[in-house]
């Protein structure tokens, strides 16, 4: 069995470090802040477009999926490292509550990407996502559902 040191850093959506230390002993910094609220601010079309994309290269690479109290793990191959930072970088932009935890292992290999945030986060994704997740896992309906925007996704989340 291989042992290897890996660099941990979980950056908020605020780009402000919450922890970061070595796998192998150093201990982690932990800062605290206020949640944000639960909003999503995604309007403008073209946007609302590259996320449809995103989501749709995202979801169907998850290798595993790990349900969590506050959001969920999602684990893709190596290969797919680069488009886990797209979908990050793109939904820390329009979702600013979430928070967001990447693991990359060394020599290619798997990548765990941790979603969560403040309480009503998982409901949050639950709504949002739920057909991206309904198919992660492989549970397929055999009537399909009416087609939602994402916008309209959101606002169902929100309760709005």
């Amino acid at each position: 069995m291989s042992h290897y040191l890996r660099w941990t850093i979980a950056v908020s959506v605020t780009g402000m470090v919450l922890a970061a230390g070595w796998a192998a002993g150093e201990s982690k910094r932990t800062l605290s802040k206020e949640p944000a609220a639960l909003t999503c601010s995604l309007s403008n079309p073209a946007k609302v477009e590259r996320g449809a994309e995103l989501r749709a290269k995202f979801f169907p690479a998850v290798t595993r999926m790990e349900e969590l109290d506050s959001g969920y793990a999602f684990e893709f191959a190596g290969k797919d490292a680069d488009l886990v930072l797209d979908f990050v970088a793109f939904e820390r932009d329009c979702c600013t509550f979430f928070s967001f935890a990447i693991e990359i292992a060394p020599k290619n290999g798997p990548v765990r990407l941790t979603m969560s945030g403040p309480e009503g986060t998982k409901e949050f994704l639950n709504t949002a996502f739920a057909e991206e997740l309904k198919n992660t896992v492989g549970e397929k309906s055999s009537t399909p559902a009416p087609k939602k925007t994402f916008i309209d996704k959101c606002c169902d989340a929100l309760g709005i």
